[in-house]
Formats: structure tokens, C-alpha cells, sequence
């Protein structure tokens, strides 16, 4: 279970757990806020059949399912599995996906959620740009970037010319809701910091890539946990409590109420 996922946020049963990165809720509720602005009321969900895809997707289909307001066409959730994989294992699942999904949805949705790697997005959109559905304006792609923006991050795509410009094309048709990025100049630091940890005992990690590794801001949210969690436990010991019980830590940790991440963001 990964720690944005929605269900951790019961504290009855949870009740040692805490998290420093944002709850998927918070992404569906940015996603929400935007269906109803320009009164979206039904839409179609596509998502790869993992997480961390998969548990927003799921949440999402939660809320939605308590809010009259709006409506999943095609009875919930459309899962694809992980295409790179099923073709790198040469599985049955190696095949045009896309296309079966567009043929399957494109006479009762029109706006579509996408939740999945970007060059699955990008196949979905030349497939409807291909059918020509998106030369009209009547159909619109929504995609949720879980990653916080960079622009030093690209994901490179070995496509011909043409493809290109049919995806280009298609982006017209695109609506991105992706993390406000680290706004403090000293991020860069701390990035650059981590990259160097890596190399050395006992995490070992080499890059053979010919760019810096890619740091996200997973290292961050990791950080910050054991900041608090080592803020928490001196105060147990200094008040000559039981560093064994969890509960008391997460109170402890909760008693701080507001503090200030790694990404400069007060949460």
C-alpha cells in the first residue's frame, strides 16, 4: 500500500501511522474542482492497472461515487495493464490497447482521466487524433502527473516525424494537473546532496546514465518523516517515556502541527 493512498487516513485503525506526502485525495479534489468548473459531469476513467495509478484512480471512483453531481461512464474504471512489460516478457497483452479503448468509448464519453505513464498518454492521444475526434473540440484528455513538475526531467520517445506531429496535434485537446515544484533555491542543493549519498555505503547506487540520476521529490517526503520522527522520539526520551510505543510518537508528531518540508511548503 503506498502512502498517498486514501485508505491509511483512518486513524482508528491506522493509528501509527503518519505521512508526509500528500494523500491522493488531494489530487482527486484539484481534479473535482476542475470537472465542475467547466461542468464536466460525466467522464471516462483509463488507468494502468497499478499503482501508484491505480489508487487514485480507485479514490476517485470512491468520491465520485458519493457525489450525485457526476457520473463514470462505462461502469467504473477501464484498466490497461503495463505495456512495457507485457511486451518486454512478450505476453498476450502486447497489443494496440489503445485502439480497443477508444473503439469501446468514444460514442458516450467525451472527457477522459487518464492516469498511467506518459507515453501510454501519448498513444491514447494519437489513437483519437488518428480518428480524427479530436479535430472538433468535443472531446477533451485530462491527465494527472503524479510527479511534481522539472523541467530538467523529459521523458525522451523514439517516434517518427509524423507521429510527432499527429501527437502535437493531439495535445490541443490536453488538460495536465501535475504538483506545484520545490520553490526554494536551496532544493537544488539538497537534490545534488542525494545523488551523492547514493554513490556511497551502504546504498551503492551507481549511474551508468550519461545525465544526473533523476531525484523526485519522494526524497523529500523521506527526509521530512525522519526529521519528525527523530524530533519525536528526543522529546519521548527527554520526558523519560517509552520510545517503544508508536502511539505516543504519532501523537507527539501530530502535537507539532504545522511544519515546514524539505520543499519549503508548510504542511
Amino acid at each position: 500500500m503506498k502512502c498517498s493512498d486514501s485508505r491509511v487516513s483512518d486513524k482508528n485503525f491506522y493509528k501509527t501511522f503518519a505521512r508526509t506526502n500528500p494523500s491522493d485525495k488531494l489530487v482527486v479534489r484539484s481534479l473535482l474542482v476542475l470537472l465542475k468548473y467547466y461542468r464536466w459531469s460525466k467522464f471516462s476513467i483509463i488507468s494502468e492497472g497499478n499503482n501508484p495509478y491505480m489508487s487514485v484512480a480507485q479514490s476517485l471512483e470512491k468520491q465520485v461515487s458519493n457525489n450525485t453531481n457526476f457520473t463514470i461512464n462505462h461502469n467504473g474504471i477501464k484498466y490497461f495493464p503495463n505495456l512495457h512489460i507485457c511486451c518486454e516478457d512478450k505476453k498476450p497483452c502486447c497489443k494496440d490497447i489503445f485502439s480497443e479503448v477508444v473503439e469501446e468509448t468514444y460514442k458516450s464519453t467525451r472527457v477522459y482521466v487518464f492516469f498511467g505513464r506518459i507515453f501510454d498518454l501519448i498513444e491514447l492521444m494519437t489513437k483519437l487524433q488518428m480518428r480524427k475526434l479530436l479535430d472538433s473540440g468535443e472531446y477533451v484528455i485530462i491527465y494527472i502527473d503524479l510527479e511534481a513538475y522539472s523541467n530538467r526531467h523529459h521523458t525522451g520517445m523514439d517516434m517518427r516525424q509524423h507521429l510527432v506531429d499527429v501527437a502535437l496535434k493531439a495535445a490541443g485537446s490536453l488538460l495536465v494537473i501535475v504538483p506545484t515544484p520545490p520553490q526554494d533555491k536551496g532544493y537544488s542543493d539538497f537534490v545534488e546532496n542525494v545523488r551523492q549519498y547514493n554513490f556511497k555505503e551502504p546504498f551503492n547506487f551507481p549511474n551508468k546514465l550519461p545525465f544526473p540520476k533523476h531525484i523526485t521529490e519522494f526524497a523529500a517526503y523521506l527526509y521530512d518523516s525522519v526529521i519528525l520522527y527523530a524530533e519525536a522520539l528526543a522529546q519521548t526520551l527527554a520526558e523519560n517515556e517509552d520510545p517503544r510505543n508508536g502511539t505516543l510518537i504519532i501523537q507527539k508528531i501530530i502535537n507539532k502541527g504545522m511544519y515546514q518540508s524539505k520543499l519549503k511548503f508548510m504542511l
